[in-house]
């Protein structure tokens, strides 16, 4: 009662409060002792012996003066317990006898009701927690949604290689020969379990990226997501790593890719024979910049160190600047290529 006569603007009244807030229900009430931002104030016992305590005080001349220049509130549970019974405050004479003092007498059954007795409901510092309260569901609300669109931006994206033909059944990438306007493809040699490829020969592949059935591919439908972008990187042992991003198309256009949907690839291998990873990444806020990829890696990997590069490290790198990573090791030899006998 006392903080909410200090916040109400209604002077400095003098207040007697008892009673008892309770989360126990009486045994004569089964309503909640809760509702909406509220409390039952709850039935306590030797209510008479209190007033007339009180009575007596004001009888004997004390509190007389004040009650002349100030408010004397009086607030009581609306019930009491008297001889194991329930009674109404209302109905007892101490109560009358104090309303004939000038002392106002105010039985409530919720607490919210002795608050409005005092018109804590017209604070002046109402308005300011009532801003207070949007302002800081805003800022939890822009905090959970900037939360929530860090977690769906970084969250994994699965990537991982199809076969390119029924003849090339395998599911990595495979050697795209040319015979005429026809193109087909080869599968890669293994050479003691490990892919190789002739120098200068094009290796090709087919992946898919995300799931059909995650919430990226229902965002596409009802956000407009178009997709993740994805970006290519080859790494080389001795020669340059490339981090340019160019479309099939021979296009600058950022490559998209929808959630479940596939795409395919091409690269030619360099001239010399080295270890080689291809690198794909995938990501769905933006297009990525080549070149902020670029200074990363050479970050970690300056372009002053001698070669070779190592290439177990540089491709556990790259893949950590995406939340999609599918990698693909690899050397390039000084042999020829099968792709003459192909018929």
């Amino acid at each position: 009662m006392a903080l909410a006569t200090s916040i109400c603007g209604i002077g400095e009244p003098i207040i007697v409060a008892t009673g008892a807030l309770s989360t126990v229900h009486d045994d004569t009430e089964s309503s909640s002792v809760f509702r909406s931002d509220d409390v039952r104030v709850q039935p306590v016992s030797s209510l008479p012996e209190k007033l007339n305590i009180l009575l007596s005080e004001i009888e004997k001349g004390y509190f007389r003066e004040i009650i002349g220049s100030k408010e004397f509130w009086v607030i009581i549970p609306k019930l009491f317990n008297q001889a194991e019974q329930v009674r109404e405050a209302s109905a007892m004479k101490q109560v009358r006898a104090l309303l004939g003092f000038g002392v106002k007498v105010v039985p409530v059954d919720w607490l919210s009701e002795a608050l409005n007795v005092l018109n804590a409901h017209k604070t002046h510092y109402l308005a300011l927690d009532r801003l207070l309260q949007v302002l800081v569901c805003t800022l939890i609300v822009i905090i959970v949604s900037y939360g929530s669109w860090v977690y769906w931006r970084n969250a994994e994206i699965p990537m991982a290689f199809i076969s390119a033909t029924s003849r090339v059944n395998q599911s990595e990438p495979f050697e795209l020969c040319a015979m005429g306007s026809e193109q087909y493809a080869l599968p890669i040699r293994k050479t003691l379990m490990a892919p190789t490829l002739p120098v200068e020969a094009t290796m090709a592949w087919r992946t898919i990226v995300g799931d059909p059935n995650s919430l990226d591919s229902r965002l596409v439908k009802i956000w407009e997501f178009g997709g993740y972008y994805i970006a290519i990187v080859v790494l080389s042992e001795f020669s340059p790593s490339t981090f340019d991003y160019v479309r099939i198309d021979n296009t600058s256009r950022p490559l998209r890719v929808s959630p479940g949907q596939t795409y395919e690839g091409w690269m030619k291998l360099n001239d010399r024979a080295e270890v080689n990873a291809l690198v794909l990444l995938a990501q769905r806020h933006a297009p990525f910049d080549a070149n902020q990829v670029r200074e990363q890696f050479y970050e970690y990997f300056p372009r002053s160190a001698a070669p070779p590069l190592n290439i177990d490290a540089a491709m556990n790198f790259v893949k950590t600047l995406a939340p999609g990573s599918l990698i693909y090791p690899f050397s390039s030899l000084e042999e020829p290529s099968k792709c003459i006998y192909q018929k």
